[in-house]
């Protein structure tokens, strides 16, 4: 593959990329407007997304996403203009085509030449044109007009003179009022307050930059636009448009809009790229540059056209507008950096080492301490020891979030889903997201896709009803899907919700005796909720009929045992017609696992407890421990506690009596309502470790998470605090 190959074939990459971040946002985008039709912005923001994909689409050749890409924009443009009737119908349609759009940029990403139109596509198309043309409102003016027409033509009909006479007389201003209208339509210019405007909106103005007189160097910049707009060759142009470009964006600088500096330079490399390249520079090329400019320059806007008032209010024809509306912090662009991850993973690797040198200096500085007499060079030791603790947990807690992205990026494809799943089911569903904006670690998506992808489908086949089920249990025949995050100070919680009939237990009873696994004594035994739980039970299905989405008794137990592989759990709550809500939870993964935990010891071997997961830690006697049928309790201030010493729950032999002098050290722990005293051979003190994963070299080992370096090349083991915990008490 040649240089050039390879360079075009980046590009189209970054570009499907950037056309699948722009499309992930257009749904809520598009629930935004529907909620509220008078406040525009959210389309703005829709119709200039679609506008970019349909400018790159022409500049990589791709026709077929162009006319897409188009047709759809036109119909945006004509909704943007008011007087439309937005119906939920229309919406769903809007959210349809661009669910098309990017199974389209999607297939282009996985190699395909061009994307491909279906007939299913091309009436989905006509359907919103059909919409928006149909939902149009008549203006004043325009009822006006067919009032007076409608009068007239009733009064023709009439021989007598005096009436066909009024009937002319209306007929004539009806002509006048129309011809005003006309006039008035070419007459109006918009003001340049958006990245859309049109270059009419930008001649015959004043520009200033600070103290500066830029007019000129604007003049330049359009003249590139107004030769393309006129089917001249702009290129004869472009050496003046990339010099007036650097001339404007060294006064913008130099006047402190730092902003507007950059922003001008960016143009100035896109330009030149295009310039320097053997294209065309053609007017979706150019268009792409427009984009850029048009609210650049609005912000230079010094006086109107000569002849033309400015209007007094804040509308949108008012530059002044269109600048605080930019420099809002609501609508500014984020700028992301495009790193590989085999580089951050590279950079922690060398993180988790900083903090294997500190803990080996805690150790040498213990030593020293022990051994020699130098009690001031041990200090300063200790001094220097400690800042450069505090140093690399800064910067650990940087490189975290390097890793971190939004949950926009676990939720995106699921709208999509859901909408596909639930139109092959005869069904019609609404997904809405919350909390997508909260970011987590990148490969917490990875374990959470499966599972999720899981529950979307179990929804839209299980739980939305169609149409006609929940009409008549008087409900919208929409269905509805909440998809949420949040978080909390140790994990992530990813909520499922929908509206549809919900869980019924006795079904469930029912299936489990004709499953065996419960006698109908015991079945019936189960409270609604244990009864509710069955669906976690491997091979439930409640299905009539195997599907290709399911019915093979596949799915729910699957989510959570992959959960549970990752120490995190789900939890289930529904109502018989009202809907069920489904919590995932996982712990945060952090990108260098460093834990903060007790540092243990039983026999020869050093443990590490995280501090997460401790209540208390005590030294009790032998006395306060007795022996039930159950095993060993303990009883601290009056509460008894299930006691279990290390050794016993790790299967290993103690190496010495764990009661000294009639005592011994123990640790209250606790996770989920769960609560076991640990009884150890003796607790060391505080240690911060960076941990090691087991997994790959004791993959049956689930009650260690991990190993970590101490100093003087000793290691311990992290304990696996979950999962030692619930052994523990289901036992």
């Amino acid at each position: 593959m040649s240089d050039t190959s390879a360079q075009a074939e980046g590009l189209l990459v970054e570009f499907c990329e950037e056309a699948m971040e722009l499309l992930q946002e257009i749904p809520e985008r598009l629930s935004e407007f529907s909620q509220s039709p008078s406040n525009l912005e959210p389309l703005h923001v829709v119709f200039r997304s679609v506008h970019t994909i349909k400018g790159n689409a022409g500049f990589f050749g791709l026709p077929v996403l162009k006319k897409f890409a188009h047709r759809l924009e036109n119909s945006l443009d004509e909704l943007r203009e008011g007087n439309v009737d937005v119906t939920p119908d229309l919406i769903r349609n809007l959210v349809q085509a661009i669910d098309v759009l990017s199974e389209m940029v999607t297939s282009i990403e996985e190699g395909a030449a061009d994307a491909t139109i279906e007939p299913a596509h091309e009436n989905l198309l006509a359907e919103i044109e059909r919409a928006i043309a149909d939902g149009k409102d008549a203006s004043p003016e325009e009822r006006l007009l067919a009032s007076i027409l409608e009068v007239a033509e009733e009064m023709a009909q009439f021989d007598r003179e005096d009436v066909q006479k009024w009937a002319d007389r209306l007929r004539s201003i009806a002509a006048l009022v129309g011809d005003s209208r006309e006039e008035e339509s070419r007459e109006s210019t918009p003001g340049p307050t958006d990245e859309n405007a049109s270059l009419k909106a930008f001649q015959g103005r004043t520009y200033r930059c600070g103290d500066a007189d830029v007019t000129e160097e604007v003049r330049k910049l359009l003249a590139v636009f107004e030769a393309s707009e006129a089917g001249q060759d702009p290129r004869p142009l472009g050496d003046a448009f990339l010099k007036a470009c650097s001339e404007l964006a060294e006064k913008a600088s130099g006047s402190g809009k730092d902003e507007t500096a950059k922003q001008l330079s960016s143009v100035r490399e896109d330009f030149a790229t295009l310039y320097g390249s053997p294209l065309d520079l053609d007017e979706n090329l150019l268009g792409v540059i427009w984009e850029r400019l048009a609210p650049t320059l609005a912000s230079l806007v010094d006086a109107p056209p000569s002849g033309q008032q400015e209007k007094p209010d804040a509308s949108t024809d008012a530059p002044q507008a269109s600048t605080q509306k930019k420099a809002s912090p609501k609508t500014s662009k984020n700028r992301f950096l495009r790193v590989r991850e085999e580089r951050i993973d590279s950079f922690l690797e060398d993180v988790s080492s900083l903090f294997i040198t500190i803990e080996r200096l805690k150790d040498l500085q213990q030593r020293m301490a022990e051994r020699l007499k130098v009690h001031e060079l041990v200090d300063e030791l200790r001094q220097v020891n400690a800042t450069l603790s505090g140093q690399s947990t800064a910067l650990q807690q940087s490189v975290v979030e390097l890793r971190r992205v939004p949950a926009r990026e676990l939720f995106s494809k699921f709208p999509r889903v859901a909408r596909s799943l639930a139109s092959k089911l005869g069904k019609q569903v609404d997904v809405h997201l919350e909390g997508e904006e909260i970011e987590i670690d990148k490969s917490l998506i990875e374990d959470l896709d499966g599972p999720l992808m899981h529950m979307v489908r179990n929804v839209c086949d299980h739980g939305i009803e169609t149409p006609e089920e929940r009409e008549a249990r008087g409900v919208s025949p929409v269905g509805n899907l909440w998809l949420s995050c949040s978080l909390t100070k140790t994990h992530v919680v990813i909520t499922v919700r929908d509206d549809g009939r919900g869980i019924d237990p006795d079904r469930l009873r029912k299936k489990a005796v004709e499953s065996g696994w419960h006698s109908p004594e015991a079945a019936a035994a189960l409270s609604d909720q244990e009864a509710v739980e069955l669906i976690f039970h491997p091979g439930m299905s409640t299905a009539e009929q195997i599907t290709e989405i399911s019915g093979r008794g596949v799915g729910l137990d699957v989510v959570r045992t992959r959960l549970r592989e990752h120490n995190g759990d789900v939890k289930v709550e529904s109502k018989v017609g009202e809907g069920t809500t489904f919590r995932l939870e996982i712990p945060i993964r952090r990108a260098v696992v460093v834990v903060d935990g007790l540092l243990l010891r039983e026999g020869r071997s050093s443990f590490v407890l995280p501090f997460e997961f401790i209540r208390e830690i005590v030294r009790i006697r032998q006395e306060d421990v007795c022996e039930t049928a159950g095993g060993s309790v303990v009883r601290l201030r009056g509460e008894p506690y299930a006691a279990k010493t290390l050794a016993e729950l790790l299967g290993v032999q103690s190496q010495q009596p764990l009661w000294n002098d009639g005592c011994c050290d123990g640790v209250l722990v606790t996770h989920k309502k769960q609560t076991l005293f640990l009884m150890v051979e003796a607790v060391l003190g505080q240690r911060k470790v960076v941990v090691s994963d087991l997994a790959s070299i004791l993959p049956q080992c689930d009650r260690l998470s991990g190993v970590a370096q101490l100093g003087g090349g000793k290691l311990a083991l992290v304990l696996n605090a979950s999962e030692l915990i619930r052994s523990a008490c289901s036992k």
